[in-house]
């Protein structure tokens, strides 16, 4: 898991081979869907998805870069609001 969120985050494209919902999830909330999803496939059907991405890798290179743009979008709400929510700290003594 670690090294596909590595990867995907210095824009490689990966298949993840996801092996519960926290690794599907991640993907999915980034709308990355070249997975395969080991609690679902046999491994014919994994190793397809595993060949399907390295065929389309110049694709998956476009989707990682969205879903980077994605991601930075997401942690660029998160800091706003952290800010917004500190910020009115400010002057208050408790």
């Amino acid at each position: 898991m670690h090294a596909c969120i590595g990867a995907f985050s210095s824009g490689v494209p990966v298949v993840p081979m996801a092996y519960s919902r926290k690794f599907n999830g991640l993907f999915q909330s980034l709308g990355y869907k070249a997975l395969a999803d080991m609690k679902r496939l046999d491994t014919d059907a994994a190793l397809a998805a595993v060949m399907d991405g390295l065929e389309r890798r110049t694709d998956l290179a476009a989707e990682v870069a969205q879903g980077n743009a994605l991601a930075q979008s997401k942690l660029q709400q998160y800091e706003d609001y952290l800010v917004q929510l500190f910020g009115g700290l400010g002057g208050r003594s408790h």
